[in-house]
């Protein structure tokens, strides 16, 4: 894949008790110089990779990511949004991504640096982890638009009207 040399992301890998961690730094500037789709594909294909590799990996993406929509990182890649509250001139513009959201801990403070973002904090509450307890296959439900739209439409055209009617040997119209 052909990688824009203005995206800023930096990935680092490390092993821990005896767990892969994939850790990334990006930075989405207001006014890229860059294709929107460009950081998102980049991050995308990234995250694919890194499971593809190692199933258990732990992955964690931080950084400023100004007004992109970051949606798609929970739901095609099942991470979640770790900051709790707004993190630049009331926004939630500072956002941290984890797959094992269960373990960690985020805090935002005032930063002592003279900035408009608060500091965001991510720290581990839980004992080191078993190789095998983060992650897992499950089975979730894709709820992007055009599958929810899918539902919606075979939901209507489903003949409902034989629910709807009580045979004699069942109970469900027989008044008391």
């Amino acid at each position: 894949m052909d990688r824009s040399p203005l995206l800023d992301i930096l990935w680092i890998e490390c092993d821990a008790y005896g767990r892969h961690y994939f850790v990334c730094c990006c930075y989405h500037p207001p006014r890229p110089k860059y294709a929107i789709n460009a950081l998102v594909n980049c991050l995308a294909s990234d995250i694919y990779y890194i499971n593809k590799l190692y199933v258990d990996a732990i992955i964690i993406i931080g950084g400023d990511f100004n007004q992109l929509n970051t949606s798609f990182l929970e739901t095609d890649h099942g991470l979640v949004q770790m900051v709790p509250s707004p993190t630049h001139c009331g926004h939630l513009t500072d956002k941290i991504f984890a797959s094992c959201p269960f373990v960690y801990k985020c805090t935002v403070y005032r930063s002592i640096l003279k900035t408009k973002h608060c500091g965001v904090l991510l720290v581990n509450t839980d004992d080191p982890l078993p190789a095998s307890s983060c992650k897992r296959k499950v089975q979730l439900f894709d709820l992007r638009a055009h599958n929810i739209d899918r539902l919606r439409y075979n939901i209507s055209i489903y003949p409902w009207d034989s629910l709807m009617l009580c045979n004699d040997s069942t109970s469900c119209c027989k008044s008391d």
